[in-house]
């Protein structure tokens, strides 16, 4: 199997790519944080931990 990347050359295209792959990596938290066995509630704590241990970072 042969994968095929096109990736951006300038500041902007890299810019855009990086914006892109946030939001991909967001919804793959959410939609694992969604599929955890646990109360609602339980995974509203651990998505506003998640974001306060991010914020931390920068």
């Amino acid at each position: 199997m042969k994968l095929i990347m096109n990736l951006p050359s300038n500041k902007t295209g890299w810019n855009e790519f990086n914006h892109e792959f946030a939001k991909l990596q967001s919804k793959l938290i959410l939609l694992g944080i969604n599929k955890l066995n646990i109360s609602f509630e339980t995974k509203e704590k651990l998505l506003y931990t998640l974001l306060d241990k991010i914020k931390e970072r920068f």
